[in-house]
């Protein structure tokens, strides 16, 4: 096995434990308000009220339009359903031509309604489609004039696109994972986020990483965005974007114009969580008897031992002009800590519990795609209490 892949797998294991969530105890003055889902509607596992074709099998990923269609890429294709989860339509298939999806299929979407299905494998390309789900063109990753540029600005040996949303054929903004080229020994990992209009290629934010291990995100932070309505995101590098002050945390956001390549920067107090033994040390080794991963599991549980607490955020989301920083902040009955901002008066308005990290929030929904071994997938619909919106 690669010991990229390796990696990966571990990743992928032991993100699931620290997800587990143990219960954090933070002073916080401030009340956070609980309850706020409460679910609507249930579907994808229902062989009595969907068509064979429509069940889920092995969702990879879940985007909502603004007319409320509920999208999954499922079984390399995209399936969708309206807000009812009632089917309508399912686009593309199995292959390689275009509009056609390969093994992996992660749908994305942008304030215009453009569709863009991203393969990051092997050989990486993506299919566009408009907001009315007609085909627009498919694109190969690998050998296009951007990768070429990507590597010759930055003095990257490879870049692997994670994440495009289209705003137009012409116009995307576009997160990606890069390779340094071989220093001796040492080869830098980075994470960017990348805007392109036409011809003209902005980096917008380019971060290096000591690798891709999840210790490393866990403990020194991540790149993370979310898109704003307006042709606006908030990114943040949650470990670098943290400062001590007078005794106090803090953390930032930069709210960044792609229209200006302005920011205006969002700070709010944090008190840091602890890991605990139980996400450094966690009690099932999956990896034993594997010698590069065991080598990995130990670098990783001396890794965060050394950190000893988490960086500030794990995810950010927006819904609209509000912003969502889910913190490592956890209690075991209601759930992740989650700031909420007003992106307009860039100022903190409440916290509140997101009992499970959502797949995506929308219109005052929030989706969540439920997957494991022993389940049969589902997409769960919530309505979110209008007092998380100070309503």
């Amino acid at each position: 096995m690669k010991l990229k892949t390796v990696i990966l797998a571990l990743a992928l294991a032991l993100l699931a434990n620290c997800n587990s969530g143990p219960d954090q105890k933070v002073i916080r003055t401030e009340e956070i308000i609980d309850n706020v889902f409460t679910l609507e509607i249930t579907f994808g596992a229902d062989e009595q009220s969907l068509p064979d074709e429509y069940l889920l099998a092995g969702p990879r990923g879940i985007i909502v339009a603004d007319n409320g269609d509920i999208i999954v890429s499922d079984e390399r294709r995209l399936k969708v359903f309206d807000s009812s989860g009632n089917p309508k339509r399912i686009i593309g298939r199995p292959g390689q031509g275009p509009g056609e999806f390969g093994r992996l299929v992660f749908p994305c979407i942008s304030e215009t309604g453009y569709i863009t299905v991203i393969n990051p494998m092997n050989n990486p390309h993506y299919n566009l489609f408009k907001p009315d789900y007609s085909f627009v063109e498919r694109k190969n990753l690998q050998n296009s004039e951007l990768h070429k540029k990507l590597k010759q600005t930055h003095n990257w040996y490879h870049a692997y696109f994670n994440m495009i949303f289209s705003y137009s054929p012409e116009e995307k903004l576009i997160y990606t994972q890069a390779d340094g080229k071989l220093e001796g020994n040492v080869q830098k990992s980075y994470f960017a986020i990348i805007y392109q209009k036409g011809e003209h290629i902005t980096t917008i934010a380019n971060y290096e990483s000591e690798d891709w291990l999840e210790a490393s995100y866990i403990s020194n932070g991540s790149l993370e965005f979310t898109l704003l309505p307006g042709r606006k995101i908030v990114y943040m590098h949650t470990g670098e974007h943290r400062y001590k002050e007078n005794d106090s945390w803090y953390y930032s956001m930069f709210i960044h114009d792609l229209k200006t390549h302005e920011q205006e920067e969002i700070k709010r107090l944090y008190s840091p969580v602890t890991i605990p033994d139980s996400v450094i040390y966690p009690k099932e080794n999956t990896f034993e008897g594997m010698t590069d991963a065991e080598k990995l599991y130990k670098e990783r549980s001396k890794k965060l031992k050394k950190a000893g607490v988490y960086s500030p955020v794990q995810a950010l989301s927006s819904d609209g002009d509000f912003l969502f920083a889910v913190t490592y902040e956890y209690h075991m009955k209601k759930g992740y800590v989650v700031d909420v901002f007003d992106v307009n008066s860039k100022q903190y308005l409440r916290s509140i519990y997101f009992p499970f990290i959502s797949s995506a929030i929308k219109n005052g929904y929030a989706y969540r795609l439920k997957t494991g071994s022993d389940i049969f997938p589902e997409v769960e619909k919530y309505k979110v209490n209008p007092a998380v919106y100070g309503k």
